[in-house]
């Protein structure tokens, strides 16, 4: 359950890591996803790894994949000369440059995902 305490161990983890600039300059893909790679990656995977410390019992994406792939994801289950498509429509749109200075809580409920508060990273 996300109740106070939880989101308050959340805000006080990802506050020890300061915001930072990326880059989104490349499209790559997953077998069901395309996806923008964030450049530098280290930042998203110190927030990842300190979440995963807070939280042991809830591991990255449940446990199921060995490497964490920092990502942006695009378009979910799209195939062929779709995915073809997008990868084309999105290339001359990049890079995208941005500054990361805080995180959005997403909170999955019984009807579907439902956004939490907005968390501060570090200064």
């Amino acid at each position: 359950m996300i109740d106070d305490h939880v989101i308050q161990l959340v805000a006080d983890t990802v506050v020890r890591v300061p915001r930072f600039g990326l880059r989104l300059a490349r499209v790559e893909s997953f077998p069901d996803a395309i996806y923008l790679a964030p450049d530098p990656a280290e930042r998203f995977f110190e927030l990842t790894e300190r979440l995963a410390e807070a939280f042991p019992k809830f591991p990255p994406f449940g446990g199921r994949f060995d490497t964490i792939v920092p990502h942006l994801t695009v378009a979910w289950e799209s195939q062929g000369a779709v995915r073809e498509r997008i990868a084309e429509d999105l290339a001359p749109r990049l890079p995208v440059e941005a500054v990361a200075a805080d995180i959005a809580v997403l909170i999955e409920e019984d009807d579907g995902w439902v956004r939490g508060p907005r968390l501060s990273l570090g200064d």
